[in-house]
């Protein structure tokens, strides 16, 4: 909900199209949310930040690059794994 509607706007200004639909989305924090949510407090993250599950599920995700789309993206990609 926060990511797609910038994206779609920033593709909408260009005039280039976006081959992606909302309603096929994958939310990590849903996913993240969904795979931890029976378990006991110390068997999950401490929260559902990006830095913080790539942690628990050791993708690399070194501090300096973190919060840089690229960066970002292919952490996400890795995570996607790990939670479906």
């Amino acid at each position: 909900s926060f990511d797609f509607p910038r994206l779609s706007a920033a593709f909408k200004n260009t005039g280039i199209f976006l081959p992606a639909d909302f309603s096929c989305v994958l939310d990590t924090l849903a996913l993240a949310h969904w795979r931890f949510w029976d378990k006991a407090s110390d068997q999950r993250p401490s929260d559902s930040k990006l830095v913080t599950l790539c942690q628990w599920f050791h993708i690399p995700l070194p501090s300096e690059e973190a919060h840089s789309a690229l960066a970002d993206a292919r952490a996400t990609a890795q995570l996607v794994g790990y939670l479906i």
